[in-house]
């Protein structure tokens, strides 16, 4: 099995007069694999990071299902953001915790009812100074994957002539990225028909699946087991690079780059031990008009679709962990 080291992008760069070749280097990732290692985050701590992931997953079960959604502990009005606990039915085996809306909003009156902009529920234990480090990191990591994301908007645009801020724009006011601390402890007993991948029986922990949105930055703790679907359908293990962020683009990103750029199918499977890693799902502002391209001469016009009721469909299609929340009415916000 082929294991071609993926390009590195170093943001360091971006600043400097190799910025113009940086932008090309990163454009020539997106058309190929769609995956790429970033480097140079600016205050990336991945030690620091698996710490604080272990301090939330190490808590009582109790207490992180005291955050937990609604439709795995009725007694929370949760509903998108917070906890939600490992399904041993589904192929995929994780538990995870949900954090957005960690900057201050525009309009936050607008958004009082929508589900993407929901607080963070925080979970409730007796050390407060723990916890208080807890959240203060994770809104800090917040914003250092966002600043990430959007030099990697502006770099993409330039690297094919488009404005620097042509997709940075679809993030204006109220973004509604996600950050995911994910644990996956390995399979025990009984394993379910589903758990296997049908192209080459290989244990999942995640089945194959492309993003939903724009951009994932993913910290791996240089744990194995990701894999991405080559052209030829073979499976290429991702592999590990200390320090660096795993990179991948979505669908949405891949549909306004006119089809140039690649979201590519990728998988997590079983080594047999606790893996850990936490991806941040840059997303756009709820009402962001998906209908533009890259490349206005792309294609035709055509009808607008909101990001928001585009992407809650699609989770809940794809998803386990979000099939009991409501369809939307449009997918225009």
């Amino acid at each position: 099995m082929s294991c071609d080291p993926l390009p590195v992008i170093d943001l360091r760069q971006a600043a400097g007069p190799g910025r113009a070749q940086l932008a090309s280097r990163l454009v020539a990732a997106l058309q190929t694999d769609g995956f790429f290692y970033v480097e140079g985050i600016d205050g990336y701590d991945e030690h620091e990071l698996m710490t604080y992931t272990r301090w939330f997953f190490e808590l009582p079960d109790s207490v992180k299902m005291g955050i937990a959604r609604s439709n795995f502990n009725p007694a929370t009005n949760i509903r998108y953001r917070g906890y939600f606990p490992v399904d041993k039915t589904n192929a995929s085996h994780k538990e995870g915790y949900e954090l957005g809306s960690l900057e201050p909003l525009v309009d936050p009156e607008k958004h009082s009812h929508n589900l993407f902009y929901e607080p963070t529920p925080w979970p409730e234990v007796t050390d407060r100074k723990q916890l208080d480090a807890f959240k203060e990191f994770s809104v800090r990591f917040y914003g250092l994957m966002t600043a990430a994301g959007m030099t990697l908007l502006e770099l993409a645009a330039e690297g094919c002539g488009a404005p620097s801020d042509k997709l940075v724009n679809l993030f204006r006011p109220d973004p509604v990225s996600t950050l995911r601390y994910l644990h996956y402890p390995p399979r025990q007993g009984d394993i379910p028909a589903s758990a296997r991948d049908p192209t080459d029986g290989a244990l999942l922990l995640c089945g194959a699946h492309n993003d939903s949105g724009f951009l994932t930055l993913l910290s791996t703790f240089e744990y194995e087991g990701l894999e991405l679907q080559r052209a030829d359908g073979s499976w290429m293990p991702v592999p590990c690079r200390s320090g660096a962020v795993v990179v991948n683009i979505g669908d949405m990103l891949s549909t306004i780059s006119g089809g140039r750029w690649k979201a590519t199918h990728h998988r997590v499977i079983d080594h047999g031990v606790d893996r850990y890693s936490v991806p941040f799902f840059l997303e756009p502002t709820y009402s962001a008009n998906m209908s533009v391209r890259l490349q206005d001469s792309q294609e035709a016009p055509r009808e607008p679709v909101s990001y928001g009721p585009w992407a809650l469909t699609k989770m809940i299609n794809d998803y386990y962990e979000f099939r009991d929340l409501p369809y939307p009415q449009s997918l225009v916000a």
